[in-house]
């Protein structure tokens, strides 16, 4: 009898939860193509170059990260509120726009600013490495803004090819230098951003997306689009850029205050504790867009989406993440090779950090959903000034690892009693 109840209980759960499923398991697909590519190549980099240039290159991708969200204005986020297709395509035309003209204006600040004497001292001249880095970061963006179309539109297959092809492109790209042409890591970034750049042509061949170049076009769409959106640019923008910012922030002090080989080693946990996250709450993140701006235009609220993305996050995260804090050290020597041994006992206490970003990261996009971007603004400030105020103040960098795993679980904590409520809200 009760196997029965089970069984009913179970066809309920699938049919209710079909669409949901169908569309995850879609996105997870390509999650898992894109994750693993990069992963698969992380291990020859490692084996090929030092722990410091690896953390180099590791690091110029995250900054990378940060400035494309600068570029894109967050307008990426304001497509899946957009009423209309036409709405949402004009949408996209702008994050072109405003990649373009803020990619050149960081080009003409960067000339002045860019002069760093202690990463001088291990990567010599920065010029070269942050040309690339604004080129990088603008395809990136560009590339984002069509994605985001793509969700928008429910083509889950457009949107599974573009990345695939995106991750074998760059990746193919970076594993031909190393072995053909060079170990040095500015090759390596080359090879990184060219990749970039032939992904991005990809996906407008495979979109057919047409922008126009008049200087007209250009300011008129980006300003009825940054007053009609406003929110985004004015709240979300600085919350999340302030967010990559502090992501950053231990990179910056390991690099200028302790060992570099620590960079290394931190920013290869970052990479590998960041895959489950990437693979699969991502893939939940995407569909939960999709589904909570359609039931927010309906229902006004996103409950049902909300705690149907918790459930599954808490049955797949939970174990994972145990099992992992038991096997990291034997792990990471396995896959990176033993000099990473050290990597996999650091990243046993960097474990609770990542399972709380694996289930409050994706559910954090409620606030902009729910026209909160306010809140995510003041969450990313203080969050931001503790990661400073941390590892300014750590003489160790295992004390300041601690300090840090435990401030930003309590902020992910906090993050998610604030989403639960406001999923519970009419907008």
């Amino acid at each position: 009898m009760k196997n029965f109840i089970a069984l009913n209980y179970f066809k309920k759960f699938l049919k209710n939860n079909f669409r949901f499923i169908k569309n995850t398991s879609t996105v997870l697909f390509s999650s898992i193509f894109v994750q693993l590519i990069p992963f698969l190549i992380l291990p020859i980099i490692t084996r090929t170059i030092s722990e410091e240039l690896v953390g180099i290159y590791l690091f110029w991708i995250s900054i990378s990260a940060t400035i494309t969200i600068l570029m894109t204005m967050k307008l990426d986020v304001a497509i899946f509120v957009a009423s209309k297709k036409s709405q949402a395509r004009n949408l996209t035309k702008s994050i072109f726009y405003s990649s373009l003209l803020i990619g050149f204006l960081i080009y003409i600040l960067s000339l002045f600013v860019f002069n760093f004497d202690f990463v001088q001292e291990k990567i010599g001249d920065i010029k070269r490495f942050v040309n690339l880095l604004i080129l990088n970061s603008f395809f990136v963006s560009v590339f984002i803004g069509l994605n985001s179309f793509q969700i928008y539109c429910s083509d889950f297959k457009g949107y599974n090819i573009s990345r695939i092809t995106q991750a074998l492109i760059i990746n193919a790209f970076v594993i031909s230098t190393i072995f053909l042409l060079s170990i040095d890591v500015y090759f390596i970034i080359l090879a990184h951003t060219i990749g970039s750049f032939f992904s991005l042509l990809s996906i407008v061949i495979m979109t057919k997306f047409k922008i126009s170049f008049g200087k007209k076009e250009i300011f008129e769409n980006l300003k009825f689009n940054l007053s009609k959106f406003k929110r985004f640019p004015i709240y979300s923008l600085p919350a999340e850029f302030i967010n990559n910012l502090s992501l950053n922030i231990p990179y910056i002090f390991i690099l200028s205050k302790f060992d570099p080989i620590f960079l290394g080693y931190y920013t290869i946990i970052n990479k590998a504790l960041s895959a489950p996250i990437g693979l699969i709450g991502s893939s939940m993140l995407t569909v939960f867009k999709e589904e909570a701006s359609i039931e927010i235009r309906n229902e006004k609220n996103c409950k049902k989406s909300y705690f149907r993305i918790l459930k599954f996050l808490l049955i797949i995260g939970l174990p994972s993440f145990v099992i992992f804090y038991f096997v990291a050290p034997d792990l990471f020597s396995i896959i990176f090779s033993e000099k990473y041994r050290v990597a996999g006992e650091i990243a046993k206490i960097m474990v609770p950090l990542f399972l709380f970003k694996f289930i409050i990261s994706p559910l954090s996009y409620t606030l902009f959903l729910m026209n909160s971007q306010h809140i995510d603004l003041i969450w990313q400030i203080v969050l931001s000034v503790g990661t400073v105020f941390i590892f300014f103040f750590s003489t160790d960098f295992y004390n300041a690892i601690v300090g840090y795993v435990i401030f930003y679980s309590a902020m992910y904590i906090v993050n998610f009693f604030i989403t639960k409520k406001l999923a519970n809200e009419k907008v």
